[in-house]
């Protein structure tokens, strides 16, 4: 029997792009569960209606609201009215070059923002700019439209108490390589050697940064997965197992049940 089909995973970047800004397609539609590339998107709408799903939570689709999706997360649309404004898509190396001044990943997936906010002259100024690609110093312009939106988000976080500063350059280097290998590596050990560190102090950096262990960092990142395979395909409890490293389906039963408090089985079941 062949497996079942994985999470699609979309890139709407053309080579040579780091970051793009289109209008949000005016059209009533409902779209598959799908993830990103390794980019961010950051969405602007200015009216609308229905429902957006990022991951596991399910957030009204209103004005004046924004929807952060990072990479590796899954999202999908159920619109009942026709939606309008921005779609800003940056990717990692872009971040990179022009860090953010808030650290993405503590900032709300959904935020919606009161109608008097200065948002939408933000989007149009920042479209006005993109629209001449050839201009100098287009990249540092754009990054600082961003560097003002991630700061309106912040500010408007209803519950700002997640770190507003970069991650240390280990830190953020370890979790690139979670990221990155969590599927077949899943040890601290492995990552430290990598990192040209020891398990201690890769430990201890994480416990100063984040607020766990750097166990913990990986575990976290295999839960996720798992879960969002569990919800978003019909692949087998052993596929998946075997898909995140696991060689034995029992152990990853056990490891996920320690982890969650449930089963696999158990946790489809409670989500079907």
């Amino acid at each position: 029997m062949p497996p079942a089909p994985a999470i699609p995973v979309k890139d709407k970047f053309l080579p040579g792009l780091a970051v793009r800004l289109t209008r949000m397609k005016e059209v009533i539609k409902t779209t598959r569960p799908h993830g990103h590339k390794r980019y961010y998107e950051l969405i602007y709408l200015t009216a609308g209606a229905g429902w957006h799903y990022i991951d596991f939570q399910r957030y009204p689709v209103v004005p004046h609201t924004y929807y952060l999706i990072c990479p590796g997360q899954v999202h999908h649309w159920e619109l009942s009215e026709v939606p309008r404004g921005y779609v800003l898509m940056v990717k990692e190396e872009f971040l990179e070059q022009h860090p953010a001044p808030v650290a993405l990943d503590e900032l709300p997936a959904a935020l919606t923002l009161a109608p008097a906010t200065d948002a939408p002259a933000v989007w149009e100024l920042m479209a006005r700019e993109y629209q001449q690609p050839d201009a100098p110093h287009l990249a540092a312009t754009l990054a600082a439209y961003l560097h003002v939106l991630l700061v309106q988000l912040w500010r408007g976080h209803p519950n700002p108490q997640g770190r507003s500063r970069p991650l240390p350059p280990l830190v953020q280097a370890y979790k690139q390589q979670v990221e990155e290998n969590y599927p077949r590596l899943h040890l601290v050990k492995q990552y430290a050697a990598r990192l040209g560190v020891t398990p201690r102090y890769l430990n201890m950096q994480c416990q100063q940064a984040l607020g766990q262990t750097a166990s913990h960092v990986i575990a976290r990142r295999i839960v996720l997965e798992a879960k969002r395979q569990l919800l978003f395909t019909q692949q087998t409890v052993a596929q998946i197992a075997a898909a995140l490293g696991f060689d034995d389906p029992s152990y990853f039963n056990k490891f996920y049940r320690q982890q969650t408090g449930q089963s696999p089985g158990e946790y489809r079941q409670s989500i079907s």
